[in-house]
Order: C-alpha cells, then structure tokens, then sequence
C-alpha cells in the first residue's frame, strides 16, 4: 500500500512533466554576461515594447485610439482616481477588484485632464506590449527557436479581434494579463529576477481579474509536478492576488441565473474557433456567405487537424501543452459566457462582438499550438529534415496566421465614432465637478458624451 501511495505521485508527475519543461539552455558565453551587456538587452526589450505598444494604437481607425476615451476608464476609473486617489484600489467593481485598471486610473489622473484619453490608451498598449514580451521570454521551454516565439509575441499584438473590444484601454488590460498569466504558469526561469517577474505577472493578473481563479487546475499541475518550493515563486503570486480578491469576494452576489450551455459553446465556436482560423473581419464575410453553423464546422474541422499534427510532431511535450492551452481556452471563453447569460444570446454587428474580450486567451492558445508544433518539427532530426520542408512549413504557418492579421489589422469599432477627447474633456471636468462623491462607485452620467457603454466585466 505504501509503495503505491509513492508510486501514484509519480507517475503524476512523470505525465505532468511534458507541460513544465525547463527552457533549453543557451551557449556558454566566452565571457560572463557585463552589466553593460545586461542593460543592452534590456534596452532592446523596452524597445520592442514601445514599437509593440505604438503598432497597437495605430490599429484603431477612425477617431484615434489616444483620443477616445472607453468604457469604464471614464465612467469608474477615472473619477474614482480623481475623487480618492489611490485609495480606490481596494475598491471592487463588478463585484471583484480590478488592480491593474484602477493603478493605470490613478496614474493618469495625475496627469492633466486633456491627456486622459492618451494616458488611457498608451498605457493599456503598453500593458498588451508587456505580454507579448512575456509571452515571447516564457514560451521558451515549448518553442525553442526566438523567430517563433517572436511569431507569438506578434499574435499577441496582432489579435484580430483586439480592436473590438480590449486594446488600448485601462480597463481591458487584464485581458492580456490572462493570457501572459498561462505563460507564466508554465514557465521555470532560472533566475530569480525570472521567478520576481513571473510571481508578479500572476499577481497583477489575478488581482485584476477574478475569473483568473479558473487557472486554479494549471496551479495544482504545478505544484504536483514541480514539488520543490523554489519553483513556485508564480504560485504564490497567483495566490496572493485571490487572497487580494477576498475583499470583493465578500460583497460578491451569486448569479441570478446561468445562460444554456449549448448557446455558450456556439459563443466559443463561432467567436473563437472561427475567429482562430478567418480573423474577425474576413469571419464577418464568410458567415454572411456560408451561415455561422457551417463556418463553425469548418473551422472546428481545421482547429482539429492543425492541433493533431502538432501534437504528431513531440507527444510528450505538445500533448500536454494542447490539454493545456484547449482546456483553458473552453474554460476561459465559456465560463463567463455561462455567468453573463445575455452575452451569447445578443447578436454581433460588424463593429461589435459582445463578450469579445471573453475570447482572446482562447484564440492566442489556439494560435500557440500551431507555433508550438511547427517549433518540434523544426526541432527534431534536424540532420534529416529537408530544408525546402522546413521553409513550406514556416511559409504556411505564417500564411495561416497572417491571413487574420492582415485582414483584420486596421478597422472601426464603437470607439471609432468618439467625438476627440481634446473637444470633450472641458465637459467632462463640468460634469464631474457638479456629480456627488461616490466612493467606490461609478459615474453613470458621464458616459453620455463619450464611447458607448457594454455590460460590466
């Protein structure tokens, strides 16, 4: 009996591996690394998240993305920011703390108030930038070669469905925290800026974001598969952000009802699934032509192909890292779709999906696959693999990818029409200057002159 209470460990573990791999080990210098080497790579790092963030903002079309202000960041925010500064940190919304918007919110209200808008939208660019760079340093156990982790990083920036609803925002940072969060999970760095900056990615994003506890299966992987407490430095971030959310957990009410099952998994197949494969805008066009429910067929159809071949390439590292990434995704997209009932159930219209922001862990998990199975191809026998092979996978990988950020790199959404924050703000500072003090509260009033509102996180 003893024996076999040792052994189930494991063999848990021995199957829990393939998903933790170390990060292959880079060449011995000649020489030990100099600081001043050391600050060239950082600097080469800030440099690739300011292009990042600046690619970002030029996404948006029409009214630009640092001259419109959205959502929440100017009706709860912002005011809150204003009103108490930094004491509204610890103030829930929608029922859970949101850390990281309301942080951006008392930065930029120190700022004067005919910069909020671009202090809005440079720092959520900025924030997305960040996990793209992430994502790019952490991926390096499951994609070894730099070109397709920065393949990865440039999913990130290029999302096609990332105009619709969460870039450029405060408030819509978290979202690409969840999926720098997955990262970080995986991720074992060596060092122990790494494991500062893991433990801190974690914590960041599930202060910001109750529905990160839905990462709870990935941290139990963890900690069975890494038993040494050294690893866990991104465990305790993760567990010191849920700790952070009791505070909004406490004045949390339960949902009046759940949404239907079958609409939510339509919700993940036509705004996911299709989404992963046509982008956002070529996806409008073919719906309109073919209908939702063939797209989806189709596109559940090649999901499936891609995700088996990668898997054909390395079972035992990409099996668990498509268990992963698929599990989470379903779980991710389909578990808030369940909690706001209403959202799969309203239609979408060529500048809004509601619950978009819903679907972007699930669709850069989707696209990390098929980098991650080209990466294994490239990496095994490499003495044998034709090089001509090597280029056609590269070529169609970047080509399946590329087809949605091409298409869907540059369009309007609802923020598109804002009249220019640098015509508002004036008003703006009337209308909240004749608003009573809400502590903790939102602003309902001041969302008339400014982008139209959606239904709370």
């Amino acid at each position: 009996m003893t024996g076999t209470g040792q052994e189930q460990p494991a063999e848990a573990r021995a199957i829990l591996a393939g998903l933790f791999p170390a990060a292959a080990a880079a060449p011995a210098p000649a020489r030990p690394r100099s600081r001043g080497r050391a600050a060239w790579l950082a600097a080469g790092y800030a440099a690739a998240v300011a292009a990042g963030a600046g690619l970002l903002l030029l996404r948006q079309a029409g009214t630009p993305a640092w001259q419109a202000m959205w959502a929440e960041d100017s009706w709860v925010f912002l005011p809150r920011a204003l009103a108490h500064p930094w004491s509204s940190l610890i103030s829930p919304y929608a029922q859970y703390l949101q850390l990281v918007p309301q942080l951006i919110a008392d930065v930029v209200a120190r700022l004067p108030l005919r910069d909020a808008a671009a202090g809005f939208a440079v720092a959520g660019a900025l924030v997305a930038s960040g996990c793209a760079a992430f994502a790019y340093r952490a991926s390096s156990g499951h994609i070894s070669r730099p070109a397709l982790r920065a393949l990865l990083a440039v999913s990130v920036l290029l999302l096609p469905t990332a105009i619709i609803e969460i870039a450029n925002s405060g408030v819509d940072a978290p979202w690409y925290l969840m999926f720098a969060l997955f990262w970080a999970l995986l991720w074992r760095p060596a060092s122990r800026r790494g494991m500062a900056l893991a433990a801190l990615i974690a914590f960041a994003a599930m202060a910001s974001n109750i529905l990160n506890l839905l990462y709870l299966p990935l941290v139990a992987a963890r900690l069975v598969a890494l038993p040494r407490a050294r690893e866990h430095a991104v465990t305790a971030g993760w567990a010191a952000g849920a700790a952070f959310q009791v505070i909004g957990l406490v004045q949390s009410t339960r949902p009046d009802r759940i949404g239907p099952v079958p609409a939510a998994l339509e919700f993940y197949g036509q705004h996911v699934l299709v989404a992963a494969v046509a982008g956002w805008r070529l996806a409008l066009a073919l719906q309109a032509a073919a209908g939702i429910a063939a797209c989806i067929a189709v596109a559940a159809l090649l999901v499936a192909a891609v995700v088996t071949w990668a898997v054909r390439q390395d079972r035992a590292r990409i099996a668990p890292l498509a268990a992963a990434s698929l599990g989470m995704g379903l779980l991710l997209a389909i578990i808030p779709a369940l909690l706001r009932y209403w959202v799969p159930g309203t239609p979408s219209t060529s500048l809004w999906v509601p619950g978009s922001r819903y679907t972007a862990s699930a669709i850069l998990m989707i696209d990390q696959l098929a980098i991650a199975g080209a990466d294994a191809l490239l990496r095994r026998r490499p003495a044998s693999l034709p090089r001509a092979r090597a280029a056609v996978v590269v070529t169609v990988l970047v080509a399946g990818l590329g087809t949605g950020w091409v298409t869907s790199f540059r369009y309007h959404n609802v923020r598109s029409a804002s009249v220019p924050w640098s015509r508002e703000y004036a008003s703006y500072g009337r209308v909240l200057a004749r608003q009573p003090d809400r502590p903790g509260g939102r602003y309902p009033a001041l969302r008339l002159p400014l982008a139209p509102a959606r239904s709370p996180r």
